[in-house]
């Protein structure tokens, strides 16, 4: 089994909108049912029930689907984002180094 989620922005409503599509064997598929995210507000130490429950059987591949979804979406973790611009930044300082080293030589 393989999950494929989509991600996209409703322009009409000002909501983004998240399909997830389950590939099942002999080319068949499974879509999730639709659902609405509705908030309730809780005192501090009230006992609550989970928002979403997802099989340990689906969970890893679904996370998977979902975070590919969101990378191409363009939401990157922090810890992504940050370990980016380090590279980025050494690229440049290695340029620089490597412009000393042999052009200046000449």
């Amino acid at each position: 089994m393989s999950f494929k989620v989509y991600i996209r922005e409703s322009l009409e409503n000002e909501t983004d909108e998240i399909v997830i599509i389950e590939e099942l064997p002999n080319y068949k598929r499974r879509i999730a049912l639709p659902m609405e995210l509705e908030w309730k507000e809780i005192s501090q130490g009230e006992s609550y029930q989970p928002t979403l429950r997802i099989s340990e059987r689906i969970s890893q591949e679904l996370y998977k689907a979902l975070q590919s979804a969101l990378e191409n979406y363009g939401a990157k973790p922090d810890s992504t984002s940050k370990l980016e611009g380090i590279l980025e930044a050494t690229k440049y300082h290695l340029g620089d180094m490597r412009k000393l080293v042999f052009e200046e030589k000449k």
